[in-house]
């Protein structure tokens, strides 16, 4: 397998809780928005599936590095502290902030461990996640991999509740 596609957010969902139950004690790393519209699980508290299975793996040893991209909007929301701290304090994620003014299209995530990894591109007009894609292309892979360490080296603050987003 090189690549794989899907278009329905409930096949990718379903996807995306087995990577976390199979790859137990590794390291993944991605981006993410706090925007109700991309980060779902925090917002539909009936269905917190993703959020259970974060916890899990966290609590097994797995570790979690994600990259939060942060508009102006964002910052001034008090929902993105609730996410952010939760994601940080409940779930055991490596929270990372990253001031964008325009966020990124395209939003991944990836495990150098397993090669393995996938994308998501955000829908213009919709403002939701669309054509997942899971790969283990060796390109993309080092596409995420550089992409993570220039966020971390040059513009992410790694954050916690002392952080005062609006300062960002």
């Amino acid at each position: 397998m090189k690549r794989i596609s899907l278009d329905d957010p409930d096949e990718f969902t379903l996807a995306y809780l087995k990577v976390f139950r199979n790859f137990t004690n590794s390291t993944v790393v991605g981006t993410s928005l706090t925007d109700k519209n991309y980060f779902w699980t925090t917002y539909d508290e009936k269905n917190n599936s993703v959020e259970n299975e974060i916890f899990s793996f966290t609590s097994s040893g797995g570790k979690i590095k994600r990259f939060f991209y942060l508009s102006e909007e964002n910052i001034k929301d008090e929902r993105t502290v609730k996410v952010l701290k939760k994601q940080k304090e409940i779930l055991g994620v490596d929270v990372w902030v990253v001031k964008d003014q325009k966020a990124p299209r395209k939003l991944f995530v990836y495990c150098a461990e397993k090669e393995f990894g996938w994308t998501a591109i955000i829908d213009n007009e919709t403002k939701k996640l669309k054509n997942f894609i899971f790969t283990k292309n060796e390109s993309d892979l080092l596409e995420f991999k550089i992409t993570s360490e220039k966020l971390e080296s040059i513009f992410a603050i790694k954050w916690d509740a002392k952080v005062d987003l609006k300062q960002l």
